[in-house]
């Protein structure tokens, strides 16, 4: 746990006085329209806040956070957005080609300058 303790491991003070507090306010994710429909397609969104959050807190740069229900992705594209290595499972089909479709590609391709790459299982249909 001492490489934890690394200057590019340490915690922003910033951050840190955001979740010191009794309640934790996030902008929420909106995921049903003015039609009543998902839009997002996932049945449980939530904010980046909270995977940043946990990352940061018990994780250290050039680890492997792995979220073995990955829906959307949110929490490995978190994890190389800070540094990490990201590694999402998700078992419902639909759920992971929206998350191929929608959100990973657009959001992974602002990451290329950090060597970010994505591998799936190309018989996956």
């Amino acid at each position: 746990m001492n490489q934890l303790k690394d200057a590019d491991n340490m915690i922003d003070t910033s951050l840190l006085d955001k979740w010191r507090r009794d309640i934790v306010q996030f902008s929420p994710v909106i995921k049903i329209n003015a039609k009543g429909q998902n839009i997002l397609g996932h049945t449980a969104p939530f904010p980046k806040d909270i995977p940043a959050y946990a990352i940061n807190a018990f994780s250290g740069v050039g680890e492997t956070v792995l979220d073995p229900f990955a829906g959307s992705f949110t929490t490995p594209i978190e994890a190389i957005k800070l540094g990490r290595r990201g590694v999402g499972i998700e078992l419902n089909k639909d759920m992971f080609r929206t998350a191929i479709i929608r959100n990973i590609q657009n959001r992974l391709s602002n990451l290329s300058e950090q060597g970010s790459w994505m591998e799936y299982d190309a018989d996956f249909k």
